[in-house]
């Protein structure tokens, strides 16, 4: 069973973890883990960042699952907030982080009907391709769909970023 504790204030505060865990979760490296206790249950700790955010995973066994929820519940206060999964999505995408292919115009096609398939121009990833690049598969199309972008993802500064 995996809950999880993402956003700015997760771990500038840890309102919501007891006086017994490491002081070391503070300094876990991106994709980091640490297996440790928690409100007296075993549980290993991922440092993650699906919405760009610092955030924490926390898997446990699922019979130590409800225990441990309804606890960062109580002790977090106002500090801890349920969201729905698609509030993390819309933090996810205005992110940058994009999921193939729920994220790309397989799911939500061109509306003139022309191919699906999403250029880099629109995903905000044109910098991939040296501006004089020619001759490689893919570069007609990718420099006749210049200029035509339905969309275009620009990634917004975030909290870690300054």
């Amino acid at each position: 069973m995996t809950t999880a504790a993402h956003g700015q204030m997760c771990q500038v505060r840890f309102s919501w973890a007891p006086e017994g865990l490491p002081p070391s979760i503070r300094d876990l490296a991106y994709f980091g883990l640490m297996q440790t206790r928690l409100y007296g249950k075993d549980v290993m700790i991922l440092r993650t960042g699906y919405t760009s955010e610092r955030g924490y995973e926390i898997f446990c066994r699922a019979k130590d699952a409800v225990h441990i929820w309804d606890t960062i519940l109580e002790k977090g206060g106002d500090d801890v907030r349920p969201t729905q999964f698609s509030t993390l999505d819309m933090l996810r995408i205005e992110s940058y982080l994009l999921f193939y292919p729920g994220d790309n115009s397989e799911t939500f096609p061109f509306e003139d009907g022309s191919p699906c398939g999403d250029t880099l121009w629109e995903l905000g990833l044109d910098f991939t391709v040296s501006p004089d690049k020619i001759g490689f598969v893919g570069s007609e199309n990718h420099y006749a769909m210049k200029g035509k972008e339905r969309f275009k993802i620009v990634r917004r500064q975030g909290f870690w970023d300054q």
